[in-house]
């Protein structure tokens, strides 16, 4: 009865990794015109909770980059501390309007909720070379829900 526990554990364990969302959700044709450089292909890694994000490297950047998150198991609750536990980092904290259930933005990343769903997008700072306008990011955000 045990290794039939264990077996069931493990095979929802595979199907819960498995459900993720794919986090490559933007072209580097996308990215491009808001960063004002270029961007290589996303690739697709993993974080030390085991959960996918998209890199898009910066070409000829060194270590710049663009990174796209999505969380699958997100409620509104969880995305508000999300929000409050980002801006008491940078403080800033803009509301993002017209994307998702919520969204916002603060000095380096932009994120919404749709959803059991979030998607967050950063390297804002580190990645560009100009500052993105609240509207760009936006618009990156609606694109980047419009295909979860």
């Amino acid at each position: 009865m045990r290794r039939i526990l264990i077996a069931i554990l493990l095979s929802l364990g595979s199907v819960a990794a498995k459900a993720q969302s794919a986090p490559c959700l933007l072209k580097p044709d996308e990215l491009a015109p808001v960063f004002s450089v270029k961007f290589d292909s996303g690739a697709i890694e993993k974080d030390a909770r085991g959960l996918a994000s998209c890199s898009y490297r910066v070409v000829g950047g060194g270590s710049d980059r663009v990174v796209i998150r999505v969380e699958d198991r997100m409620d509104a609750e969880r995305f508000a501390r999300l929000r409050k536990s980002r801006a008491m980092i940078t403080g800033k904290d803009h509301t993002v309007n017209g994307v998702g259930d919520a969204a916002f933005s603060n000095e380096g990343m932009f994120a919404a909720l749709k959803g059991a769903r979030s998607v967050e997008i950063s390297g804002f700072r580190t990645a560009a070379k100009r500052k993105a306008t609240l509207a760009e990011g936006g618009q990156l955000l609606r694109v980047a829900i419009g295909r979860l």
